[in-house]
């Protein structure tokens, strides 16, 4: 089986990771900017190539024929904003990222990392394909390039920055193990972090999810009953149940949950990828012990 690795250079100890960041929500979403801000403190090289305006629930539309893209904010800081989707915005990135180098020519490495996040609103089961942030993931293992997305609900008692720097904080620890271990990645399949609205200190475990087969709550459009002819996307309290080791069951406990995705769509055998679940089980193991989240959070 081919396989990816998500590290290549060791330097003192740690890595620095080539990392293009995403988003569902815009280049202008705090959650992103204060994600890049953890990963860049961590040493990592960050590029952050995001939708130009609000793209939830876009799934893995592509934007065509032609994507318009601008530099945003200084050229140091390598942001750039697509107008477009989040799957537009990852094979967009990845391009300018691999594009030659004027220099000598020759292509550059693909990203050793891609990472869309933070992204408010927790998706799973049926709904997961209908999230920007899961087919942006998606659209990155089509490319062979190991990605995650970390997903979060946001909370009333729970100030927004702060709960975004929490789970950023997280994320920088998970990303730090995973290159400790030198965990690798198959081809065409990554994870999904799901970061409940509650703080760290109340956060009893990380877990190695299960597939969960159906949401909470079940989504549809129903019709406004002040406007004809105009139907609303909202929520509803789902009549089936979830599996107790679903990523959604265990992030509506309060759990973060850690559930590994493929964009293989074809049906094949569990064991292919055993090894790899077997991996991630250490790694969050691992992340969890060494996260001072009840520390960070007094």
């Amino acid at each position: 089986m081919m396989r990816a690795l998500i590290f290549f250079v060791l330097v003192q100890s740690s890595l620095a990771l080539k990392i293009l960041l995403t988003n569902e929500a815009g280049i202008e979403d705090e959650g992103l900017t204060i994600l890049r801000d953890a990963l860049l403190e961590r040493g990592h090289h960050v590029w952050t190539f995001a939708p130009k305006d609000d793209m939830t629930g876009m799934g893995a539309a592509l934007s065509m024929p032609n994507v318009k893209v601008k530099a945003h904010g200084k050229a140091e800081e390598k942001m750039w904003e697509v107008d477009g989707t989040p799957a537009t915005a990852v094979l967009v990135g990845v391009s300018k990222m691999t594009q030659k180098n004027s220099e000598t020519h020759k292509p550059m490495p693909d990203p050793d990392l891609i990472i869309s996040g933070i992204n408010v609103g927790y998706a799973s089961g049926p709904m997961d394909i209908h999230s920007g942030a899961v087919s942006s993931v998606l659209t990155a293992l089509g490319k062979d390039i190991p990605a995650f997305c970390i997903l979060t609900n946001l909370a009333q008692d729970i100030d927004k920055l702060e709960h975004f720097e929490h789970a950023s904080v997280f994320v920088s620890h998970l990303v730090d193990v995973l290159v400790e271990q030198m965990v690798v990645f198959p081809i065409g399949v990554g994870l999904k972090i799901g970061y409940p609205a509650k703080l760290p200190k109340d956060i009893p475990q990380v877990i190695l999810a299960g597939y969960g087969h159906y949401n909470p709550f079940s989504y549809g459009y129903y019709e406004d009953p002040d406007r004809k002819g105009v139907f609303r996307i909202g929520p509803a309290p789902s009549a089936q149940k979830f599996h107790e080791d679903s990523d959604a069951h265990l992030v509506e406990a309060g759990n973060i949950g850690v559930l590994a995705i493929s964009n293989d769509v074809s049906l094949h055998k569990l064991d292919d990828n055993a090894y790899f679940v077997d991996d991630i089980a250490h790694v969050l193991a691992e992340t969890d012990s060494r996260w001072e989240r009840h520390e960070k959070s007094e």
